[in-house]
């Protein structure tokens, strides 16, 4: 059962639709967990330039009510896997960036690793401060991805 200060929950409280197969135009998958002011807009922009699809925070609680609205979609996994397809690359590749708290209200309601599958690849990307964090500004932090 979802959490009452889930802002998704009140988006899916509808029955959930048939699982949907992921599109096959996706054939890589991958999700970047990020922190903020990591530079993850930054590298979003330059993963679409590289034909490698726009990972954008599609679970954005605020986004998501807007486009289950316009397009009438009842699940996290429907929604996601038609914007998966609609933001693929040239390569085939789609994403996703996950911000935690995003997440985990996401999560609450179904598998959202499920949704990108087993081939799914993941990065990390964080801000990485570089000296006491009461004297960093906001130019003072360098990101750092993992994978």
């Amino acid at each position: 059962m979802a959490k009452q200060n889930n802002p998704l929950a009140a988006i899916f409280e509808r029955v959930s639709e048939p699982e949907p197969a992921m599109p096959e135009e996706v054939w890589r998958p991958y999700g970047v967990f990020m922190t903020p002011r990591s530079g993850s807009t930054w590298l979003a922009e330059l993963m679409r330039e590289a034909g490698l699809g726009f990972p954008n925070e599609w679970l954005n609680h605020a986004r998501m009510d807007r486009e289950i609205r316009e397009r009438g979609y009842t699940s996290v996994k429907g929604y996601l896997r038609s914007v998966l397809a609609e933001h693929v690359g040239s390569s085939g590749a789609s994403g996703i960036e996950l911000p935690l708290l995003q997440v985990m209200h996401a999560y609450e309601l179904e598998d959202i690793f499920s949704i990108l599958g087993p081939s799914a690849r993941y990065m990390f990307l964080r801000r990485e401060n570089i000296g006491p964090v009461d004297e960093v500004d906001s130019q003072g932090g360098r990101s750092v991805i993992q994978d």
